[in-house]
């Protein structure tokens, strides 16, 4: 399978196209050029179907303190997503819109109801509680968040947590 990784910037700019080559039962490692050691949001859109496993770090002084997974999943137009909200455990979402147009998608929790405007490919990416309409959840809230939108989008769920030496821990 041949094809490009595009590296898409929250706002939806692409800043960077990779081609890749996968011989059949194997693996390849794609990796923007412009990573380092800064916080970076975005999206990858490959133009392939090859099923993909996009692996994020999060590094500290040069040791790696968590690492986790995100499988290539379908764009959708329903979603839901079990979140919590604590002192130490934090869940997140991120919503990538692959298509041109801006996108809204409707956010549901405990009866409390919110839209985030997606722009043409472009993605969000935040905590739970720093959604301004979920800011009050209880300290201790534990439910399901539903997502809808008019267009199909990709979902990611986040679950953070601090751990007894006070470092970010993450996992999808």
């Amino acid at each position: 399978i041949n094809g490009t990784a595009q590296f898409i910037n929250r706002t939806g700019q692409t800043f960077q196209t990779v081609p890749y080559s996968l011989a059949p039962r194997s693996s390849a490692r794609i990796v923007s050029a412009s990573s380092s050691s800064a916080v970076q949001t975005g999206s990858v859109r490959l133009s392939s179907p090859a099923f993909a496993v996009s692996i994020f770090s999060l590094n500290a002084n040069g040791v790696t303190v968590t690492q986790a997974g995100v499988p290539t999943l379908p764009a959708g137009m329903t979603f839901q997503s079990y979140v919590e909200n604590g002192n130490t455990i934090r869940s997140g979402i991120a919503i990538a819109n692959p298509s041109a147009t801006a996108v809204g998608v409707t956010l549901e929790i405990n009866g409390i109801t919110t839209t985030l405007s997606i722009p043409g490919n472009g993605q969000t990416a935040q905590f739970v509680n720093e959604i301004p309409a979920f800011a009050n959840l209880p300290s201790t809230f534990q439910g399901v968040l539903r997502m809808t939108s008019s267009a199909a989008v990709s979902v990611t769920g986040l679950r953070a947590h601090i751990n007894e030496r006070g470092e970010f821990l993450g996992t999808t």
